[in-house]
């Protein structure tokens, strides 16, 4: 959700922004989902209220070796995908990356467990390159790259024509828990 407003805002206003009341709402809709309630509403409840079992889940899925990205697949569906500039930042990185998704898997969930191929995968990210790209100045350093494509949107930063960071997401993925 957040990708796709600070896209359409970049297009009408030129700098990226987000409706926080429609932040808000996500939000208090992912607490409701875990189970959790924040009297000030921070998504930050249900980490804490799952702690235990997202510990569980951080330990069986360690920072891919010598990767400088991941494709990541929540309940039999790919969901996102972060690509960065050299291993060392993705390693970085991991703990928070993996975090949200491993929350992001403990939603009710009622449908069957079925693997993702390498081919959905290759399909997927082939899908994002084939979209629209957008170039706007970044607020701080570099351009920001915003991608839309069937059913995804993303986002990159390039710095000296070189891509430092490129995030991509199933649009009906977006969420309260995006990174």
């Amino acid at each position: 959700m957040l990708a796709r407003q600070a896209y359409e805002s970049y297009r009408s206003e030129g700098t990226p922004k987000s409706d926080q009341l429609g932040v808000w709402s996500e939000v208090a809709s992912k607490l409701r989902m875990m189970g959790s309630s924040s009297p000030s509403g921070a998504l930050e409840k249900a980490y804490e209220d799952h702690e235990e079992r997202l510990k569980e889940i951080l330990a069986q899925i360690p920072v891919p070796e010598g990767c400088s990205g991941a494709v990541f697949v929540v309940n039999s569906r790919i969901v996102g995908a972060d690509v960065f500039d050299q291993p060392a930042t993705l390693a970085k990185l991991w703990p928070k990356l993996i975090r949200g998704y491993a929350l992001d898997s403990l939603e009710p969930f009622e449908g069957e467990h079925i693997p993702v191929t390498r081919d959905a995968v290759r399909e997927w990210l082939l899908r994002a390159t084939r979209g629209k790209m957008e170039r706007f100045k970044s607020v701080g350093l570099g351009d920001d790259v915003r991608v839309e494509a069937q059913e995804l949107v993303g986002a990159g930063l390039v710095v000296d024509d070189q891509p430092v960071h490129v995030e991509i997401f199933t649009e009906a993925a977006v969420g309260a828990s995006s990174r």
